[in-house]
């Protein structure tokens, strides 16, 4: 399980120097950490100051299609902008 850095990074590079396999490295406007050189021991997220740094999930959301009623806040609340609209 990698670790993720979401938006609220601030690019401080506070965690690229807790890492100890150099998984993490300055991206597009934050850091970012390579899933398979990451051996998930948290160390990064304990040196973030602002909590950027989380586990990732290990499967994805499945929508109930009977009960969502296509109002779009979960397209717009994604953080990774991972649902799209069809």
């Amino acid at each position: 399980m990698a670790y993720v850095i979401s938006d609220a990074c601030i690019s401080c590079g506070a965690c690229a120097g807790q890492c100890p396999v150099g998984a993490i490295s300055e991206g597009d406007g934050k850091f970012e950490i390579d899933p398979n050189t990451c051996i998930s021991c948290g160390s990064c997220a304990g040196g973030c100051p602002v909590g950027a740094i989380s586990g990732e999930l290990k499967s994805p959301f499945t929508i109930d299609k009977e009960k969502c009623i296509k109002c779009g806040a979960c397209l717009d609340s994604c953080p990774f902008k991972a649902i799209i609209q069809k």
